[in-house]
């Protein structure tokens, strides 16, 4: 059975007469009948009662016709779904995160998006900031899972927080190897809210360090980190931005937490929305960056080596 065999039906039970169908799709009326005799062959049923003035569709037509009209539709969906994954799309969307993934990856990757779809404006909500709490959000990304249980929720990676002091640093004050040493270094700490605190990063270096700089913005502190001012935990693979930085080897100072990316399930239907989607999926995947794997590998951190 072909499915020009079935086209060829429909034009029959549309059109009423064979000479009429020949006519409509530019063929010939013994091609036609060719193709009723073939489907009439292969179901083992009659198509049609066939008189001098016209073709009367039977029962058993009446139910095939259902059938490959239902298959016309759909057809045509796929055909308008595929020209429209070939024309950009255009619209407003809104992202809330934390300040380090909108700064320093987010955005990073964001051409990966308006590259394809320039008309996508986005809109980037620090979290909790007065502007986030009075926008409805399109999606976020957090590491702590929504209590919203109608909202859709995917883990989309690992974020892992990694010890970092800069190369100056080790040079001037030495490389700590235990908790312990680090009570004769300086540190550099993330300050936060207590409802932040669930990330066990916000709180690895209280009570156990000389703490000389302190910044609720994880870019001020990186950056502090960066200037050899102190010991900071950080995100991995925040060597990227700042090349001078390397880790330190203390395995209690690091941390990981599940990334969740969150949006309310009827964005789905928006092929803005799925394309957002896909981008965001794709630029946490393992094969596009090392860092937000399940499971850090440590060739890819940058360790002190002295000279």
């Amino acid at each position: 059975m072909k499915w020009s065999d079935l086209q060829i039906f429909a034009a029959v039970a549309r059109t009423g007469s064979f000479n009429a169908a020949a006519q409509e799709l530019g063929v010939t009326q013994p091609t036609i009948s060719r193709s009723i005799k073939k489907l009439e062959l292969e179901f083992n049923i009659s198509l049609f009662n066939k008189y001098q003035s016209g073709a009367e569709i039977t029962s058993y037509g009446e139910r095939l016709l259902d059938d490959v009209l239902a298959m016309e539709t759909n057809a045509s969906a796929i055909q308008n779904s595929v020209k429209m994954a070939n024309k950009p799309l255009g619209g407003h969307v809104s992202l809330q995160g934390t300040p380090g993934l909108l700064y320093h990856w987010i955005i990073e990757n964001l051409d990966l998006l308006t590259e394809r779809h320039p008309k996508i404006n986005m809109m980037f909500l620090v979290t909790d900031s007065p502007e986030a709490r009075s926008v409805k959000t399109d999606f976020r990304i957090s590491y702590i899972l929504p209590e919203n249980s109608e909202l859709k929720v995917a883990k989309i990676g690992t974020l892992h927080s990694v010890p970092y002091a800069s190369e100056a640093y080790f040079k001037e004050y030495g490389v700590p190897e235990t908790l312990a040493d680090l009570k004769q270094h300086r540190t550099v700490d993330h300050v936060v809210s207590p409802k932040d605190d669930t990330f066990p990063q916000h709180t690895l270096l209280r009570g156990r360090t000389n703490i000389v700089h302190s910044s609720n913005d994880g870019t001020i502190q990186a950056k502090l980190v960066s200037q050899g001012r102190g010991i900071g935990v950080l995100a991995a693979g925040a060597h990227r931005l700042y090349p001078n930085i390397l880790t330190v080897p203390i395995e209690e100072l690091r941390a990981s937490s599940p990334l969740y990316l969150s949006y309310r399930p009827e964005l789905e239907v928006s092929p803005i929305a799925r394309a957002v989607i896909r981008w965001i999926r794709y630029i946490f995947k393992e094969q596009y960056s090392p860092y937000f794997e399940d499971v850090l590998n440590e060739e890819d951190l940058p360790q002190y080596q002295p000279k």
